[in-house]
């Protein structure tokens, strides 16, 4: 077990869609490559397993305005949250009770009306990066 911090540190000091992330991303993957080609050479690819894992993703937090859930949710919607991930993104969690369908419809309304604020996103559309 290893821990290689280079992209994390990246990530944290330039963001996400920096050029100093693209250039840790290919040091990264050349890195795997070279550690696939010695355990290849080793003859130990079927012996030893590597998984690569993250404690957290990244995303970019250029939007400087603050967006209060209270204002497009509603009182109701807010109560119908049962759990909050993250900072400074936001990943909202609502009870099996709620009319989640309608409360993505009112956010995805209110990210049209103000691009410029924040995005929404779901399991479904989440970006790859």
């Amino acid at each position: 077990m290893a821990y290689e911090p280079s992209l994390d540190q990246a990530g944290h000091a330039t963001g996400p869609n920096s050029k100093r992330v693209n250039a840790t991303l290919i040091q990264v993957d050349a890195f795997a490559k070279d550690l696939h080609d010695a355990l290849a050479a080793r003859n130990l690819q079927d012996i030893v397993d590597i998984v690569f894992v993250s404690d957290h993703g990244m995303t970019d937090t250029s939007h400087p305005e603050a967006v209060y859930m209270d204002d497009i949710l509603g009182a109701a919607g807010l109560k119908e949250i049962a759990h909050e991930d993250g900072w400074p993104s936001m990943g909202l969690w609502f009870h099996a009770t709620a009319n989640v369908s309608r409360h993505l419809k009112v956010l995805l309304e209110a990210s049209d009306r103000n691009p410029e604020k924040f995005d929404v996103y779901t399991h479904d559309t989440m970006p790859e990066r």
